[in-house]
């Protein structure tokens, strides 16, 4: 066996496996802290794949990409660590600025629903500004926890909320409309009137009403 062939068939499958092995403990955590060392170590087995690479092909220049590597994972560690002594207050900051916005938007609902005259402007500020505030302390409650598991459910919520919450108001909306709730005496249209017959719960379109004169 020359050497070429060792180092193809014994040594670079030795580190395509640690870089698996590493990228697993990279995406699986927890936390940053076992993220940034499976990062730093992904560098440097990077770099002993560039050096058994320039044995190969017998260039000493990729070794300057594996010093400029070196660099980077030095930098990018000691960023992460200076981040993260630093991080309980910026992420308290964060959560507070994100919690504070969403329960205002959530307490103009809240008085929406209380000062607005008709159900049909309360329902719209209780599916605009409810939804926007409460994925705004979900989302705080992402920033807290920084796991990934946990971010995705928290997405999983909002996700949920906005795309239900539409639904469920026009179908609320559409129950109150044929059942007869009034709309502010101040509205100045309505665009389902004349289209809305009462005997067959029918809501007629306008191009249905067209063909029909």
């Amino acid at each position: 066996m020359n050497l070429q062939t060792y180092l193809n068939y014994v040594i670079l499958p030795i580190l395509s496996l640690s870089v698996l092995l590493v990228a697993f403990r990279f995406f699986k955590g927890p936390g940053v802290v076992n993220r940034v060392i499976a990062l730093d170590l992904l560098i440097t087995v990077g770099i002993g794949i560039i050096t058994i690479y320039s044995i190969q092909t017998g260039q000493s220049t990729f070794l300057d990409d594996g010093m400029i590597l070196a660099l980077i994972a030095f930098l990018g560690t000691v960023a992460f660590s200076y981040y993260l002594e630093k991080r309980k207050k910026m992420i308290d900051i964060i959560i507070m600025i994100l919690a504070t916005i969403g329960s205002l938007v959530v307490l103009v609902a809240a008085i929406g629903i209380v000062r607005m005259p008709d159900f049909y402007l309360r329902l719209s500020v209780t599916i605009k500004a409810a939804t926007l505030g409460v994925g705004l302390i979900l989302a705080s409650a992402a920033v807290f926890f920084f796991d990934l598991s946990i971010t995705t459910k928290v997405f999983a919520i909002i996700f949920f909320l906005v795309l239900t919450a539409p639904v469920a108001g026009h179908m609320i909306g559409r129950t109150a409309y044929f059942t007869g709730t009034k709309l502010w005496k101040g509205s100045i249209m309505d665009d389902l009137e004349g289209m809305y017959d009462k005997e067959t719960h029918k809501l007629n379109s306008d191009d249905n009403d067209k063909s029909r004169d």
